[in-house]
């Protein structure tokens, strides 16, 4: 678990630990909109990457509580998860991406008819 400054502002999230295997740790919590939600922690060698919708957290033990509840603390929180949506315009290829293509692949050619 992790140390916390005792002076920081966020209180963290309460998490109740349900046990894990060779996968990591499972886990219930609040989400920001008051839902539960049950997750999958893993540890986070340093230097490793962070997965792709990954949130880096930190846990602290709950002492008023007792186990199996933490404070969960997040460090990261991802930008981008998958399948969430997106703002702005769609994402397109440029042209120069379609010029590289297209020299790669050849040019698309014209549906053929069919009799």
């Amino acid at each position: 678990m992790a140390d916390i400054d005792d002076k920081s502002d966020d209180p963290g999230r309460e998490a109740i630990l349900l046990g894990g295997d060779e996968r990591g740790m499972r886990f219930l919590t609040e989400d920001k909109n008051g839902d539960v939600v049950g997750g999958r922690m893993v540890p986070a060698p340093d230097g490793a990457p962070i997965p792709p919708g990954a949130d880096l957290v930190a846990l602290c033990p709950d002492w008023e509580r007792g186990r199996p509840h933490v404070r969960m603390h997040t460090l990261y929180e991802c930008p981008d998860r998958p399948g969430a949506a997106r703002k702005g315009p769609a994402r397109t290829p440029t042209a120069a991406y379609d010029r590289g293509w297209e020299r790669i692949w050849g040019a698309k050619s014209a549906p053929k008819e069919s009799n």
